[in-house]
């Protein structure tokens, strides 16, 4: 036998026990959804309750901000906690409550649902209903121990989160600078929310072209992926009831073969029964509903966990 072709069997024995010593690694996709995302939180409860360890994550929208308390090191019960602490209509809301207005400021209140603005002497409509300076702030509370920290490889866990530039028409994946500002800029629903300047882009929601982001979480290296699915599907045009139906459509249409896709590409999908939900709703009792929601699409799934348990535990026996 040639010194070649020994060379390349030896080669070939080595690579081959390697990869059977290497320990897979686990990544977490959490899909945007408005409020849907509150029943994602069940998910990380159960991943706590078995001691599973997740190497990478990332997440889009509503997703992208219970995924980054995850990888900030927030356990689920505190996260489900923080959820119910939280006014969400008062976050989403960019004027003060009006016990706090002075009296002539409170006889304007509600006479004007858009405000326009002047560009030196041109009226100039608004990017959005709301700019997000009260969620902004609450994301910085929430953020503000690793607010310093600009490469998201350095938290805890390994995060992303994702974006769409209506400059250029391309996804952005959101990987080091202002924690805070790369969420916020994730969950800019179109006409909803400003869009955020990020350098040279305008971004707005990620959902609006890749809202389950496997493919992302599989860049930065995960081999085993679980996917949460909280995004709404398509709607006949009897069930196009109001504007935020409509918003939800038109978000959903361009990135529904992507989701498709995302889907293959999981080794493990959960997907809780949410289509009676409307993601504006951010009640007390939707976010409870949501959260049992999530409970039992964990129950209903619970042999995965038991799976990713049983690749958690192997892998700490290799190392």
């Amino acid at each position: 036998m040639s010194n070649c072709k020994k060379k390349y069997i030896v080669f070939l024995f080595l690579f081959t026990v390697l990869q059977a010593n290497k320990s897979p690694k686990i990544g977490l996709v959490l899909s945007g959804g408005g409020s849907k995302g509150f029943a994602h939180i069940a998910t990380l409860k159960a991943l706590d309750s078995l001691n599973i360890p997740i190497d990478y994550i990332a997440g889009t929208s509503f997703g992208a901000i219970v995924g980054a308390m995850y990888a900030l090191g927030y356990p689920g019960k505190q996260i489900e906690k923080m959820a119910l602490a939280t006014d969400w209509y008062e976050v989403q809301n960019d004027e003060p409550k009006r016990k706090h207005l002075p009296y002539f400021r409170k006889k304007d209140t509600g006479k004007y649902q858009l405000k326009f603005g002047l560009d030196k002497v041109k009226p100039v409509t608004p990017t959005g209903l709301i700019y997000g300076q009260k969620i902004i702030l609450d994301l910085s509370k929430w953020t503000r121990e690793y607010e310093q920290v600009y490469d998201f490889d350095k938290l805890p866990i390994p995060f992303r989160c994702n974006a769409f530039d209506i400059m250029s028409g391309k996804e952005v994946i959101l990987k080091e600078g202002s924690l805070s500002h790369a969420l916020r800029a994730s969950l800019s629903i179109p006409t909803i929310f400003a869009p955020v300047e990020w350098g040279d882009s305008l971004l707005v929601d990620g959902g609006v072209i890749n809202n389950l982001p496997v493919d992302i979480v599989k860049e930065m290296g995960a081999d085993i992926i679980l996917a949460v699915d909280v995004s709404a599907t398509s709607k006949n045009k009897s069930q196009l009831k109001n504007i935020y139906d409509i918003i939800d459509q038109t978000i959903g249409v361009h990135g529904y073969e992507k989701t498709k896709a995302s889907i293959k590409q999981a080794d493990y999908y959960i997907r809780p029964e949410l289509e009676t939900v409307d993601f504006t709703d951010y009640s007390f009792s939707t976010i409870e509903y949501l959260f049992d929601k999530g409970e039992k699409a964990v129950s209903d799934n619970w042999h995965i966990f038991l799976k990713l348990q049983e690749i958690s535990i192997d892998r700490e026996q290799r190392t």
